[in-house]
């Protein structure tokens, strides 16, 4: 199958805001959940991929 004229698509997304991030901490590996924001603010992300 040949790629010409093909476009390749990128998606970048964020993650949402944790209390860590919140406060100007770094999370590093550690896995801390989100904020009630945060949560909110992924839903459109989320919503707008399995479209």
């Amino acid at each position: 199958m040949s790629r010409v004229g093909r476009m390749a698509e990128v998606v970048l997304v964020r993650h949402g805001q944790t209390e860590w991030s919140r406060d100007g901490r770094h999370t590093g590996r550690s896995d801390v959940p989100l904020t009630a924001e945060g949560e909110a603010d992924g839903c459109p992300a989320v919503l707008s991929w399995n479209a």
